[in-house]
């Protein structure tokens, strides 16, 4: 089983309107023991009219998203 963590606008995970404070206070009350997942949009430079393109923030690449977005998690869960 797996949570899927996204962003309000599927950017940095912490950047938006989403409690994940209280999402991982939540699954850890419920002994949660599974894998978070992040889930953003990815885009292209060579694919203006990505839905990364059309909705993100351009200056946060798909590698900001995952590497950013895991350490903001790990903080939470430490």
């Amino acid at each position: 089983m797996h949570v899927h963590a996204s962003e309000n606008d599927r950017g940095l995970v912490g950047s938006g309107h989403v409690d994940f404070p209280g999402i991982v206070a939540a699954l850890r009350q419920i002994e949660y023991d599974g894998f978070l997942m992040i889930e953003g949009f990815g885009y292209s430079g060579s694919e203006p009219d990505s839905l990364g393109a059309l909705y993100g923030d351009l200056a946060v690449s798909p590698e900001d998203i995952a590497y950013q977005g895991a350490s903001y998690l790990r903080s939470l869960l430490q």
